[in-house]
């Protein structure tokens, strides 16, 4: 999602409801791992964005590789 890839003036004004989305949808893009939600748009979900702590340790672990499994 490019919204978290661009500078944060960008989303600023729908900070609340891109939160609000991203806290609802979190377990379930973890689960699927679309393509666009990989590594480097996790690393640029502010830490102030997840509100679970355990989902942000999830986000923050990076994906194994096909190598690594």
């Amino acid at each position: 999602m490019d919204v978290f890839l661009v500078h944060p003036s960008y989303s600023s004004p729908i900070e609340e409801e891109l939160k609000a989305w991203l806290n609802e949808r979190l377990v379930e893009l973890l689960e699927e791992e679309p393509d666009w939600f990989n590594d480097t748009v996790k690393a640029k979900i502010p830490d102030d964005f997840v509100t679970d702590p355990a989902m942000l340790l999830r986000i923050r672990t990076p994906s194994p590789t096909h190598r690594e499994i």
